[in-house]
């Protein structure tokens, strides 16, 4: 089963002190980040927003382990990330859902646990299919799912090894607006039952509100974070707090300290 721990948010999981990060090539050097220090708490879900190019996904493939480290620290449950993305701390999504189309979904699903073959007991995919509303669709093939359902078997992928840690990278960017409504409560309703720690990356505000216990604000390029916004808006949350005035305040405040970005 899915671990479902329920206590509150507590110490940093994921620690960057002072992280800058450049992308060089022969002609030049191009510095995604610079100075960015940031703490996760255990069980929360925070979201990162920015203007397009912040380094927003530079930041979440540091924290996956996916890019080096250049300078500064970097902390995953007190190792560095390649240390806890080889422990299993991670179940990652991105834009792309990424399924392998010569497998059925339930084999999409299970795939990660063919590869880690890491002890412990990992979640009955069957039972992770049902989580994310794709009960029944076990047998299909990626090209026979609509866009929504790939990600949700995506979402199902990223769980089934019970890691304590999601990372998304904008996994609802390319859905339509009704498909990735649905999908966002959908994530809701995920995260209120297994209480993971998320780290999400989203240029929609909205989003960012509605999910999140945090919002960390970026700077445009170089990235640094330029605030983090507690979000305090009552759970559980449901498609009625959009319209709220808080909601909207919330909504505002972002949108006016990403315009004052573009504007200095």
């Amino acid at each position: 089963m899915l671990s479902t721990t329920i206590a509150a948010p507590a110490a940093a999981q994921i620690a960057l002190r002072d992280v800058s990060h450049a992308f060089r090539t022969a002609r030049e050097t191009r510095t995604a980040l610079d100075g960015v220090s940031l703490e996760i708490r255990s069980g929360e879900f925070l979201s990162i927003i920015g203007p397009s190019g912040c380094g927003k996904s530079t930041l979440l493939r540091l924290v996956a382990g996916l890019l080096p480290l250049q300078s500064g620290s970097l902390q995953v449950n007190g190792a560095v990330p390649r240390r806890a993305q080889q422990a299993g701390a991670f179940g990652i999504t991105f834009q792309d859902a990424a399924l392998l189309p010569w497998r059925t979904v339930l084999a999409n699903v299970r795939l990660p646990l063919e590869v880690q073959r890491r002890r412990g007991t990992p979640v009955d995919p069957r039972a992770l299919l049902s989580l994310v509303g794709l009960s029944g669709f076990d047998r299909y093939y990626p090209h026979q799912l609509s866009g929504g359902m790939q990600q949700r078997a995506a979402l199902a992928r990223a769980l089934v090894t019970d890691p304590p840690i999601l990372l998304m990278d904008e996994p609802f960017a390319a859905l339509d607006e009704i498909t990735r409504t649905e999908l966002r409560h959908e994530l809701l309703r995920i995260t209120a039952q297994t209480r993971k720690t998320v780290l999400f990356v989203t240029h929609s505000l909205a989003e960012a509100v509605l999910l999140s216990d945090r919002v960390a604000v970026m700077s445009g390029a170089p990235g640094r974070i330029r605030t983090v916004i507690d979000i305090d808006l009552p759970r559980p949350r449901t498609a009625d707090n959009e319209d709220a005035p808080q909601f909207l305040g919330y909504v505002r405040r972002l949108r006016s300290l990403l315009r004052e970005d573009s504007d200095a």
